[in-house]
């Protein structure tokens, strides 16, 4: 299976780092990347500090002729034969690679997972280890949004009662 080469060639580490990069765009329903957005992204990344435009070129070719990739030529901002003939590419996953790298994370999180069963931290939950890292319990984003719209609620009312105690005390006050 040629699409799988990535993941043991020479430069696998490179190659997986994109496709990884391509995954996580995916992920996001981002499915067209320029060469410059992934230079920019990995060159972000320390491992990547002297990571050149022209590798970057050379590891997107090797992915697109391993058919991890395809691309289309982007014409909408050319205007002279030599921009045209300087071909734009956006790339996009194939579908085969897009499998591949959810059966690679797959097997990273289950290595995960067991190592933490061999650990010391064997009997605490997925729960009680986030917690403890982030410092408190997980809330999600429904459970926050109601929690909010409950302090409101709760704020409004002791507004209402301090408003209440402000005027009765400014009677009372003023009636002397």
């Amino acid at each position: 299976m040629i699409e799988s080469r990535y993941l043991s060639a020479e430069n696998a580490d490179r190659y997986r780092s994109i496709m990884r990069l391509f995954y996580l765009h995916y992920e996001k329903m981002r499915y067209w990347l320029y060469q410059e957005e992934i230079f920019e992204e990995l060159k972000a990344e320390p491992y990547f500090f002297d990571y050149t435009m022209e590798q970057c070129r050379q590891d997107l070719n090797a992915l697109v002729g391993w058919k991890n990739l395809s691309t289309l030529q982007d014409t909408r901002n050319v205007k002279s034969i030599e921009a045209f003939k300087n071909k734009n590419f956006r790339y996009q996953m194939t579908e085969y690679s897009v499998e591949i790298e959810r059966m690679v994370t797959r097997l990273e999180n289950l290595f995960v997972e067991r190592a933490l069963a061999d650990s010391r931290f064997a009997a605490l939950s997925w729960d009680e280890i986030l917690c403890a890292y982030f410092g408190g319990p997980l809330i999600g984003k429904k459970e926050q949004r109601e929690k909010e719209v409950l302090w409101t609620e709760e704020a409004a009312i002791l507004f209402g009662y301090g408003m209440e105690s402000a005027d009765f005390v400014s009677c009372r006050y003023f009636e002397r």
